[in-house]
């Protein structure tokens, strides 16, 4: 009945919409909370006493709310654990396995089945993993009434000296007209901007850098760097990601 009182809700929401000239936005920083639930608590401030003219039908039951935890094995739970990225979205997520619960971001899960965990503290919302098969890496699916997003399991790594110095070079916005010259200095990358501080960036995976940059006033900000290569293998550019920006492009200048 609850869900079906939602449902209701919303109905009359789109059949008052013209009547009452009704327009309801909600902002989130957050993508895996209800932004729903918060848009049909603000419209029925506005819409109480409405009545449906017709029946409405049962929708389907939201992610998690009728499912029943199981316990599977802690070698099958830890074997999820691991970093995931989304190259579309930039975007990193950590999965952890600590005193015997697996964590997303360090919010725990609670295993449904084998691949398929609920949040604790967010009923609504599920991660399917998919074991890696036939080469292609495993993967992690985030599932949530606002979409869904899939994320590719990435291996830390190490790189050389001579590894690093392959990344090293002068790379240009021509959206901000701004270069970065990089350098290889031991285990990192050294970023040099032009009237900015210089920055560090650390190895993450293959071909991706945590710029971890302390500007002489203001917040310390942590960007994702992503090169990217040609058919060759050689490195073309790279993508600057963080919460303010997405895949902002460099060209590299000296290839």
């Amino acid at each position: 009945m609850a869900h079906r009182h939602e449902v209701q809700r919303f109905v009359i929401g789109r059949q008052a919409q013209d009547a009452l000239h009704l327009s309801v936005v909600v902002l989130f920083n957050h993508f895996m909370w209800g932004m729903r639930d918060y848009v049909l608590q603000v419209a029925d401030l506005f819409l109480e006493g409405s009545a449906v003219q017709e029946a409405v039908p049962e929708g389907p039951a939201a992610p998690g709310k009728a499912a029943t935890p199981v316990e599977p094995s802690a070698d099958q739970v830890e074997a999820w654990a691991g970093t995931y990225f989304n190259a579309q979205r930039a975007a990193l997520r950590e999965v952890t396995y600590t005193e015997g619960r697996l964590q997303y971001q360090g919010l725990n899960l609670v295993p449904l089945s084998e691949h398929r965990f609920v949040f604790e503290e967010l009923p609504d919302t599920q991660i399917e993993f998919s074991p890696s098969q036939g080469g292609a890496p495993a993967r992690l699916k985030l599932l949530s009434r606002s979409g869904e997003y899939g994320y590719d399991q990435v291996e830390s790594v190490s790189p050389s000296s001579q590894d690093l110095a392959a990344y090293a070079g002068r790379y240009y916005s021509p959206e901000l007209d701004i270069a970065w010259t990089l350098s290889a200095v031991d285990d990192h990358l050294v970023a040099q901007r032009r009237k900015y501080v210089d920055s560090q960036l650390t190895p993450l995976f293959r071909d991706a850098f945590s710029d971890d940059w302390l500007p002489l006033m203001g917040y310390p900000t942590t960007y994702l760097v992503v090169f990217e290569r040609d058919e060759h293998g050689a490195i073309t550019g790279l993508r600057v990601s963080g919460t303010r920006v997405r895949n902002l492009r460099f060209t590299r200048q000296d290839a």
